[in-house]
């Protein structure tokens, strides 16, 4: 796979618009939340030169809803708002906003800042291919390209549907999105072809075993493997790509933490890889990462970031 391609590509945004990426906000502003600020973080994606991560926030817990079927809680019912954040009490599943963070020279994150693609609608799950930001709002995918030192207005993709369609994953190598998407009555990874800047080929579930009667979310395509979620899995596992485009040869994958793994995000290498935990008994979540030893190929103790 031509993974240095998509990398030239990815860097080369990097190198122009850091400094545009960070400091313009959804006021134009240089707005930022405290890394500690009491919150749900969730959606992490890292670029493959660890030197930017994306993530959602939103200021309700949704443990009591996805666990006990409750009404989302807000995590501090008198805390101050977050410059930037658009709130969101009609409806809580709409109160997320993106946010980037750039690594200084130092070896330490940026505080985090709101993207201006935000909007009172739910913003999440966001990955960057290039110049372009693939991500989920409402139950659309969008996409918003990096132009003239600013991220344009977000446009919804022809690949949507009348369901939930999430977590995309754009490859420029291949030019193929993937993406979650529970229209065939399940979650499970689907596709498309770019066939020009705004057409896509007609969405199609991924061939091969990774789609089962479980729920399968969160793809990430690297290196001749296909990264996803399965519930029962403990979250993490990946296939091998096939001549035919199948996906098969699905195995487990763990770093080794008691907790739900997810969304994962590589480095360039592969030797070290970014990751979502779900702490399901105390109801938490924590970004972690991870290092593999090149001798053993065992994987380091991960350890949380931004905690």
């Amino acid at each position: 796979m031509q993974i240095k391609k998509r990398a030239t590509l990815l860097f080369t945004i990097f190198a122009i618009s850091c400094p545009m990426m960070l400091t313009q906000s959804a006021q134009g502003e240089d707005h930022k939340i405290i890394p500690n600020t009491p919150g749900w973080y969730d959606s992490l994606w890292v670029s493959p030169d660890g030197q930017m991560m994306l993530f959602m926030y939103s200021r309700y817990n949704f443990f009591p809803a996805i666990l006990k079927g409750e009404t989302p809680k807000l995590y501090a019912e008198n805390s101050a708002a977050l410059n930037g954040h658009y709130r969101n009490d009609i409806n809580p599943w709409d109160d997320s906003d993106l946010y980037i963070m750039i690594k200084q020279d130092d070896g330490h994150w940026s505080a985090p800042h709101n993207l201006p693609t935000n909007d009172d609608k739910s913003d999440c799950c966001a990955m960057i291919a290039g110049n372009e930001m693939f991500f989920q709002k409402g139950t659309d995918i969008y996409v918003s390209e990096f132009k003239d030192g600013s991220w344009q207005e977000a446009k919804a993709l022809t690949i949507n549907s009348p369901h939930i369609d999430t977590n995309p994953h754009y490859d420029a190598a291949s030019q193929t999105l993937y993406w979650a998407s529970d229209r065939s009555g399940n979650y499970d990874i689907w596709q498309a072809e770019r066939l020009s800047r705004n057409t896509w080929s007609t969405p199609q579930p991924i061939k091969g075993k990774v789609n089962t009667k479980a729920k399968e979310d969160q793809p990430f395509l690297q290196d001749g493997k296909l990264y996803f979620s399965r519930d029962g899995y403990s979250g993490n596992a990946y296939a091998l790509s096939h001549k035919n485009g199948a996906w098969n040869k699905v195995s487990k994958q763990s770093f080794g933490t008691p907790y739900y793994e997810s969304e994962v995000s590589y480095s360039l290498d592969g030797q070290q890889v970014w990751f979502v935990a779900g702490d399901i008994k105390n109801e938490q979540l924590h970004f972690m990462t991870s290092t593999k030893n090149p001798q053993t190929g065992q994987w380091s103790t991960p350890v949380k970031i931004l905690d």
